[in-house]
């Protein structure tokens, strides 16, 4: 798979490779278990540094699109029945209003947009 980035978007390269690769496992190119590519490769292709790269995957794994194996790789764990809402191609999550970060998924049950009652509890949480 061929990726080209955009570096006068004015967006940082790590999201640009998120939002590719994420784009590609939603749309069914990367199917569930399918091996991402490596991020040497990636980062080879890109012209970008290994923890640019290392950086989108981090985000790919916390958001529940790729799961890593130790020594193997990167996968795609996402499936379409799980029920998981991709955010349109172009945008990334929504930002968490209270914070002004994006969380972890785990954090709330309704990502990537939290209710009420998801926001209530977690302002409780000892950070």
């Amino acid at each position: 798979m061929r990726y080209v980035l955009d570096m006068k978007a004015g967006r940082p390269a790590y999201l640009q490779i998120y939002e590719l690769l994420r784009q590609d496992i939603v749309s069914g190119v990367y199917p569930h278990g399918a091996k991402l590519p490596s991020k040497r490769s990636l980062a080879a292709d890109l012209g970008v540094s290994l923890s640019t790269v290392e950086h989108a995957l981090e985000l790919l794994v916390e958001e529940g699109y790729a799961g890593t194996r130790e020594r193997s790789g990167c996968f795609a764990i996402y499936r379409a029945a799980d029920q998981f809402a991709a955010a349109p191609a172009g945008q990334s999550h929504k930002t968490h209003t209270v914070w002004g970060i994006r969380p972890r998924p785990s954090l709330f049950r309704c990502w990537p947009a939290p209710c009420g009652g998801c926001l209530r509890s977690t302002a409780r949480r000892s950070w």
